[in-house]
Formats: structure tokens, sequence, C-alpha cells
């Protein structure tokens, strides 16, 4: 039977050849000091080390980003970066490495929003929608892209973390928007929908979040002064009722305390039935009325935003107008 003692460089035994080696014998193995007996002459035999496989660079790193997190975690700190310093000759060079400024959002920006809602009610709008139809519609659409804009936290500005649409569900954009229910808080956008039925017509059936528009729902006629044609209103062609309301909406607009004192920073304009006012171009002698109307109201509402940008009040406003055919057109300011 062979001798699997093991001796250090004195001879004294560290290992007797039954069960677990000890913790000291295990180490003085590992820094090659331990010996075993040759048993022909008697004479102790250096035993090599096993040398272990030279890590890769990133069984490096992951051991260092790992002792560097454990470390943090103790101490009750953030990792901010890592440096790193290498030995060559009488050198010492030393790079710093901040940590990757890689963050996981679900969402989709107000520009990707506000085009892909402009696309989608285009669509819908050659079908010569009745009033209500559009109205409904436009709440339909909101409401479902609503679901999809960035985390609020990322549009108030705070740093961006993995996040999970399911467990921030929104009903509504993060915008100020006219017309609209009254507000107290100010977004970085407005959203402007001048052909929709202003807040507080006559005619405007009131509730509580989004909600759709019925012809069924709307009060009989007559019931009180004033609403005698809000059901042709509501059932007319929106190329036909929406220009009516798009002075009153662009003065509410103009009247923002959001946008006055500069906290919109973006104002988009829908106009998603223009064509029937703008494609024809009306004979000199027999101007059209609503279409001059409504091009006066326009502009009194872009030389507003501009004299607003001039003056320094909101010194970085934007306003982009959306189109039927597509056309995104950003006013110069």
């Amino acid at each position: 039977m062979s001798d699997r003692r093991l001796f250090d460089e004195d001879g004294e035994v560290i290992y007797a050849g039954r069960g677990a080696r000890s913790k000291r014998c295990r180490e003085m193995l590992g820094l090659g000091l331990a010996y075993a007996l040759n048993e022909e002459d008697g004479e102790l035999v250096w035993i090599e080390p096993d040398t272990p496989a030279e890590p890769t660079v990133s069984e490096s790193a992951e051991k260092i980003r790992d002792a560097a997190e454990e470390l943090a975690d103790t101490l009750g700190v953030e990792v901010t970066g890592y440096e790193v310093r290498m030995e060559s000759g009488d050198k010492t060079f030393i790079a710093e490495l901040g940590t990757p400024d890689v963050h996981v959002v679900n969402g989709l920006t107000f520009d990707q929003l506000a085009e892909m809602a402009n696309t989608i009610i285009g669509w819908m709008m050659a079908r010569g929608l009745r009033f209500h139809e559009y109205q409904e519609l436009i709440e339909k659409v909101h409401r479902l892209l609503a679901r999809h804009q960035l985390p609020r936290g990322i549009l108030q500005g705070l740093t961006p973390t993995i996040h999970d649409a399911a467990a921030d569900a929104r009903e509504s954009f993060a915008v100020n928007q006219v017309p609209g229910t009254p507000s107290q808080t100010c977004f970085d956008e407005l959203w402007i929908l001048p052909g929709m039925m202003p807040y507080d017509h006559v005619c405007h059936p009131h509730f509580e979040g989004i909600d759709e528009v019925h012809v069924e729902d709307l009060p009989p006629m007559n019931e009180q002064e004033g609403m005698a044609d809000c059901r042709e209103l509501w059932e007319g062609r929106v190329k036909d009722v929406a220009p009516q309301f798009v002075c009153d909406n662009l003065a509410v607009a103009a009247r923002s305390r959001c946008l006055n004192r500069g906290a919109n920073k973006v104002v988009r304009i829908f106009l998603h039935w223009e064509g029937g006012l703008t494609d024809t171009v009306p004979m000199i002698n027999y101007p059209n009325p609503a279409s001059q109307q409504y091009r006066d109201c326009l502009d009194r509402f872009i030389a507003h935003c501009s004299e607003l940008k001039q003056s320094g009040d909101n010194p970085n406003l934007r306003l982009i107008i959306y189109r039927t055919n597509g056309m995104t057109e950003e006013v110069d300011l």
C-alpha cells in the first residue's frame, strides 16, 4: 500500500494519509510547500501545486463588479463607477469606468403618439363621419394610445428605471388639452383639438373622465333654453360642424395660464377636418366666410404664440400643426 502522507520541508507530517485534509495542509499544497515520500529511497519529493486556469477578462470583470456591489451593499452606498489599475514596469495605468447609462423604459414619446393619433383619425375621417362619431373616435383613440405613453416619472424628468406598462395604467395623456376638463396641473405639452365641442358649450354632455358620446344620451330637444339645435349639431357632418368651434377653442387656448406662464413647452394643433375649408380657394368676389374666419383665428393664435416666445415669457415654445393629409408642420415662431 502506497504511503499517502504529506510532509512539510522539515519532514513534519501535515497529512496522515486518511480522511479530509486540514486547512493548513490545503494552504501548503496551494503555496507549493508540501512534500510526499519517495518509498524507494525514503527522500521527500516536492509536490507541484495545481495552477488554476487564467481567468478571462469577462470573468475578472464579473468578479470585480460582484465584490464592489457587495461592498456597496454593506456600506449602504451606491456604486457610481470603477477604477482599474495596471502595473507595467515602473508605470501605473489607471482607467476610470463609469456605470453604463443604460435604462429600460416602456412607452412612446408624444411625437410618436401624436403622429399615430393623427394618422388613425385621418383614415377614419375619409369615411365622412358625423360629428358625434368624430368626437367619440378621438376619445377612444386617445384613451387607447394613452396606455402606451412613457411612464409618468420619465415625463416628469425622473431617472428612468425598468418599467412594466401594466404597473402604471394610464387612461389619459399627461398633457393639457383644449377642449378639456379644467385642471390645476401644468404639463409640458398642450394639445388643441379645435374642431371638438368646447367644454362649456350648452350641448356638451358633462361627465367625469373620458367617456363615449352617444346620440341616444343627448337631452331631448327643447328640454331647456338654448339646446334646440343640439341634436342637429351632433348628427351633422364633421366638416360642417367642427369649424363652428375653432375660434372659441383657440381663444381658450390663448388664455391658458400654463401656456402664458411658460409651463407648456410644446403646443400641438390637430386639424382633422381642415380639408373642407382649405382645399377650395374661393373666388375673389365671393369669399368663403367660414374659411376666412377659420384662417383669421388660427393666424391670431400663431401670432400669440410667437409673441410669447419673442418676449421671453415662453422662450422655448414650439408649435406643431397636424393636418388631415398626414403632413406635419412646425411653425417658425
